[in-house]
């Protein structure tokens, strides 16, 4: 999958440095196992990180300055969700992962 992905953005294996997966919160990625079980890393001589799948939802508005609530469905009227505040392109974490309930 990984490769299907690299030949369809143009880009050869050699010219990846990391190989970053989606760690959570929700349910687990088919590349996180790539981090989980490092095959693929160490097959290709790879570095591997796990990155949060809601912060990487916030990095897409970091460039908007203010807060942002990236929320994801955990079902049984609960959601993922986790708070930043984007300043000059940065993001700072106010809140951890975490599941809420609908309510909360």
């Amino acid at each position: 999958m990984c490769e299907s992905m690299l030949r369809n953005c143009g880009t050869a294996l050699k010219e990846v440095d990391v190989i970053a997966a989606a760690a959570g919160p929700g349910p687990l990625p088919a590349c996180a196992s790539a981090c989980l079980r490092p095959r693929p890393c160490l097959a290709w001589r790879k570095a591997c990180c796990g990155v949060s799948t809601l912060e990487a939802m916030a990095w897409n508005l970091a460039h908007v300055d203010g807060v942002i609530c990236c929320a994801m469905d955990a079902r049984r009227n609960q959601v993922y969700n986790a708070l930043f505040r984007a300043e000059e392109g940065q993001l700072i974490r106010l809140t951890p992962d975490r599941a809420i309930s609908l309510a909360e």
